[in-house]
């Protein structure tokens, strides 16, 4: 990719995508999602001041078939410059989840520093700034092959 190539400090931008199922009845959606915007804004300063820009979009993944297009992998998902916050996809029983669509299904938790969280850790996404600051962006994988998991399937058909 040549994203950051033959450009100056003040064209870098991270591109912050936040993918969830549902931010009014689950807590670990709006949770995370709280914890994204306090880390973009205790962020903003030092990622400012090295002429970095963040731009932010937040969807709500409302079917399988968005689901596919976006390569959701576990709800909530946070990625920067396309690629996952977490390098690997963990998920327990979501009870929230589970009651919006009438099916048992998990959702992602977070490992950090050794511990699990069940929301995204402010500082798991400052340190993923960061990291994003100064990383190419990833080149498109829209080839690879998707599969949804059979989870995210059942929540899903649940829903209908």
């Amino acid at each position: 990719c040549s994203c950051c190539e033959g450009g100056d400090a003040a064209e870098r931008l991270i591109f912050v995508e936040y993918l969830y199922l549902d931010l009014d009845e689950c807590g670990r959606c709006s949770e995370t999602y709280i914890a994204l915007g306090e880390a973009l804004k205790e962020a903003s300063p030092v990622l400012e001041a090295s002429g970095v820009k963040v731009s932010l979009t937040s969807t709500k993944v409302e079917s399988k078939e968005q689901a596919i297009v976006l390569r959701f992998q576990a709800s909530p998902t946070i990625r920067m410059n396309g690629r996952d916050i977490c390098e690997t996809v963990d998920e327990t029983c979501c009870q929230d989840c589970s009651n919006l669509c009438g099916n048992d299904v998990t959702c992602r938790v977070w490992n950090f520093r050794g511990r699990t969280f069940s929301s995204a850790p402010k500082a798991l996404i400052v340190d993923a700034l960061l990291k994003a600051a100064y990383s190419p962006a990833p080149c498109d994988s829209s080839d690879e092959k998707f599969t949804l998991p059979e989870n995210l399937r059942r929540f899903f058909e649940g829903r209908r």
